[in-house]
């Protein structure tokens, strides 16, 4: 029997700002765009790099792709990467203008989302422009920044739009959808439980990795569950499998345990300062943003 979904209001789960519903419904339509354009990019230039790792020696130490690749392959590399440039961010670059969390954890993900496209970018218009063959350490950062961008974008739309909902049956025994996504499913003639399913298994694949929890695994899930956005933009040498299992319990709350585990590297920088990201200075970096 067909699922039959409520359709209810947005509200921002994790932050402050309101955005109007056409400013979110782009939002979203760009972050999913982005996160399949980036998908195909990662498991094209994911073959690319498992041929290298298998491929010659000495060359492969010398980081020296060029000497490994023939000149259509090299041309071919160069397509990949060039048809990988974000074009189109300004829906994300808004939605972090006005939406500050009141999660601060989560102000810095959206933050570093877009420091990592710029990053992304750089690298791709370099060879764009130049039409060179690109160095291992250039691939390496641009498949692994393509991954950052994937896990960060997954993350953000799937709270924020509360996809969860459409396959949780609430305490009235009703099944509800976010309004924004309704919209956005209805635009594309999406059935939403086949999409989020598709989302849940991107989320999955792309998913944020903390190395604690390869001596506990079992104990990974319960743990990101109560933390919720509070799980990124911590530091990870903080984490004390006493702390985790307070979290799990109930014993600490996930704001508690963030208070206690988060990275204070970006402490100085006030996010409230901030200009639109489309300004830049000389050299392309972004106006007041820095990598965490």
């Amino acid at each position: 029997m067909e699922k039959h979904l409520v359709v209810k209001e947005h509200i921002a789960n994790y932050t402050i700002g309101k955005l109007e519903p056409e400013d979110l419904l782009k939002f979203l339509n760009q972050s999913i765009s982005i996160i399949k354009g980036l998908q195909s990019f990662d498991e094209e230039i994911g073959t690319y790099m498992k041929q290298f790792s298998e491929g010659d020696g000495p060359a492969l130490d010398q980081g020296n792709l060029e000497a490994m690749l023939s000149d259509d392959e090299i041309d071919e590399l160069l397509e990949v990467i060039e048809s990988a440039e974000i074009q189109n961010f300004d829906a994300i670059v808004l939605f972090y203008n006005h939406c500050y969390s009141t999660w601060d954890s989560l102000n810095a993900y959206i933050k570093n989302t877009l420091v990592t496209i710029k990053e992304f970018n750089s690298i791709v218009q370099k060879y764009s422009n130049s039409w060179t063959c690109p160095s291992m350490r250039d691939l390496t950062i641009l498949y692994n920044y393509g991954r950052d961008v994937l896990k960060n974008l997954l993350f953000i739309v799937y709270f924020e739009f509360d996809m969860g909902s459409v396959n949780y049956e609430e305490k009235d025994g009703r099944y509800y959808i976010d309004e924004i996504y309704d919209k956005y499913c209805k635009q594309y003639g999406l059935d939403p439980e086949e999409h989020t399913k598709t989302i849940e298994d991107l989320k999955s694949v792309y998913k944020i990795k903390l190395n604690f929890f390869d001596e506990y695994p079992t104990l990974e899930e319960p743990f990101e569950t109560m933390m919720g956005p509070n799980i990124i933009n911590i530091d990870e040498s903080k984490i004390t499998l006493d702390i985790v299992k307070k979290v799990i319990t109930g014993e600490m709350s996930d704001q508690q345990a963030y208070e206690i585990l988060r990275d204070g590297s970006d402490d100085d920088d006030d996010i409230s300062s901030q200009t639109s990201l489309a300004q830049t200075t000389s050299d392309g970096t972004l106006t007041g943003m820095k990598l965490f």
